[in-house]
């Protein structure tokens, strides 16, 4: 194995530049809420404000703590967030939301402002990610226990055929 290793030594790592973010807050909610995570939302009032809080944000993101925590979006418009309850749109910084069932919505667990230091963030999302186990959900198909539970009266039909 040592010799595999070096004789294709790989790639050097290039360094994480930007944070593993979804599309819009609509989709991240849902996947949030598929996946059983928390949304951690990164809420800034112009681009150049949105950069600064996500360069902030990186290094705790892919820490060993925090990293696979938490499903990543970032926003500049207020009116992304008209699904999230208890959203103060007047604050930026970064939101905590705890996904509904659907993900259709959420709810604001913690929003910490722009002027919060990186290790009082780090200490609140280690806090969320420990108290927070992913949820696991019962995708049973309705129609499959349906046809389960007729399947006694099929099979005794069919005998009877």
């Amino acid at each position: 194995m040592e010799q595999l290793a070096q004789r294709f030594p790989g790639k050097a790592k290039t360094p994480v530049t930007a944070l593993p973010v979804m599309k819009n807050v609509r989709l991240a909610v849902n996947v949030a809420a598929c996946d059983g995570l928390p949304l951690l939302i990164v809420y800034g009032k112009n681009k150049q404000q949105l950069e600064k809080l996500e360069q902030e944000l990186l290094p705790l993101a892919f820490s060993a703590e925090l990293a696979g925590k938490f499903s990543y979006v970032k926003t500049t418009n207020p009116q992304d967030l008209t699904a999230i309850d208890q959203f103060d749109p007047k604050r930026h910084g970064y939101l905590a939301v705890a996904p509904n069932a659907y993900g259709t919505g959420g709810q604001v667990k913690y929003q910490w402002s722009a002027a919060v230091k990186p290790d009082q963030l780090a200490s609140a999302l280690a806090t969320i990610a420990n108290g927070t186990s992913k949820t696991s959900k019962n995708h049973q198909d309705r129609k499959s226990t349906r046809l389960n539970s007729s399947h006694a009266n099929i099979s005794y039909a069919v005998f009877c055929l």
